[in-house]
C-alpha cells in the first residue's frame, strides 16, 4: 500500500489534473450551451463558457505541479536514501579490508624494527578509523627504512631521527 508512493502521488497528480481539465470543459460546454439558448443574449455567458474551459483546464493542469513535484522528490529522496545505503555498506566493506591491510603492514613495520611497539599501538588507536589504506604505501616503508639506516649509520642525529620519522608516520 505504501511502496513506491513517489509514483502514486505522481500518478495521482495527473489523474487530478485531467478530472480538473475534463471537468473545466464539460463546465464551459454548459455555459456555452445556456448561452446560445438563452433567449436576453447570451454572450455573457458564451464568454464565461470560453474562459471557464480556458481557465480551469490551464490551472487544473498548472496546479497539478506542485503535486507531481512533490511525488518526484519523494521518489529521489527514495531513491537517493537507497544509493547512499548501498554505498555505506560498501565503503564500511573497503574500510574494514583497508584497516586489516594497515594493521599487518604496520606490524610488518613494527616486527622489521622501523616502529617501536608504543607506535603500533598508538596508530592501532588514533588511525584505525582511516579509509584509504595509505599504509600501504611502499614508498613510506622504504623512507622509513633509509631513515632507519642513515640514524644506524650515524649520518643523522636522534633527534633528527625522532623528528623526520614522526613526519613520516603522520603521513599515514
Amino acid at each position: 500500500m505504501y511502496e513506491n508512493i513517489g509514483a502514486k502521488i505522481k500518478g495521482l497528480a495527473k489523474v487530478i489534473a485531467w478530472i480538473g481539465i475534463i471537468g473545466s470543459v464539460i463546465t464551459g460546454i454548459i455555459y456555452i450551451v445556456m448561452g446560445i439558448n438563452s433567449h436576453y443574449g447570451g454572450g455573457a455567458l458564451i464568454g464565461i463558457g470560453i474562459g471557464v474551459m480556458i481557465g480551469g483546464a490551464l490551472s487544473s493542469w498548472i496546479s497539478s505541479w506542485v503535486t507531481y513535484g512533490f511525488g518526484e522528490l519523494i521518489e529521489k529522496t527514495a531513491e537517493t536514501a537507497k544509493n547512499t545505503e548501498k554505498l555505506i555498506s560498501y565503503s564500511s566493506l573497503t574500510a574494514k579490508t583497508g584497516n586489516d591491510k594497515k594493521l599487518k603492514t604496520l606490524l610488518s613495520w613494527k616486527e622489521g624494527g622501523l616502529i617501536s611497539e608504543e607506535e603500533f599501538e598508538m596508530f592501532k588507536i588514533k588511525r584505525h578509523h582511516l579509509q584509504e589504506p595509505k599504509l600501504l604505501n611502499g614508498d613510506i616503508h622504504e623512507r622509513l627504512r633509509d631513515l632507519k639506516n642513515e640514524f644506524e649509520s650515524g649520518e643523522i642525529t636522534l633527534l633528527e631521527y625522532d623528528y623526520k620519522r614522526e613526519t613520516l608516520l603522520d603521513e599515514l
